[in-house]
């Protein structure tokens, strides 16, 4: 008995037995292969999320205490020209929908994500499936 050892991803490996035809290993081998990468990216998915997020978090404290020195500088007159790239203040309302946006836009986009890894997933079986059947 035979077996072969593949590593593929991030540190992942699988063995797999070799004394069955060349098509049902192949598709074994990619689908599981595929499988356990998209297993461990959406496991890493909620931790980037949070990194994402503490960056955003961070930024906006930033730009608030620069906001606060530049009030500063203005006042006591050192600072004449308004920054280029200042934000209008906003409403907590308009903050708050504007956040429930960007929530709507995350999720649509992390779907998209997914139906991306289905459908490549599903492209590559259909040419997996064309090039052994020539």
């Amino acid at each position: 008995m035979s077996f072969i050892a593949i590593i593929y991803g991030y540190n992942q490996y699988a063995i797999f037995n070799t004394n069955v035809s060349t098509f049902p290993l192949l598709d074994n081998i990619v689908s599981t292969c595929v499988d356990d990468i998209l297993h461990l990216l959406n496991a890493k998915l909620p931790i980037w999320d949070d990194q994402i997020n503490n960056f955003n978090t961070d930024e906006d404290q930033y730009k608030k205490t620069i906001k606060k020195f530049e009030d500063i500088l203005r006042n006591d007159g050192k600072l004449i020209e308004p920054p280029k790239n200042e934000k209008t203040t906003k409403s907590p309302k308009e903050e708050k929908e504007n956040s429930i946006e960007k929530k709507k836009e995350k999720e649509k986009e992390k779907e998209k994500e997914k139906n991306k890894a289905v459908n490549s997933k599903y492209n590559l079986k259909l040419n997996l499936n064309k090039l052994f059947n020539k």
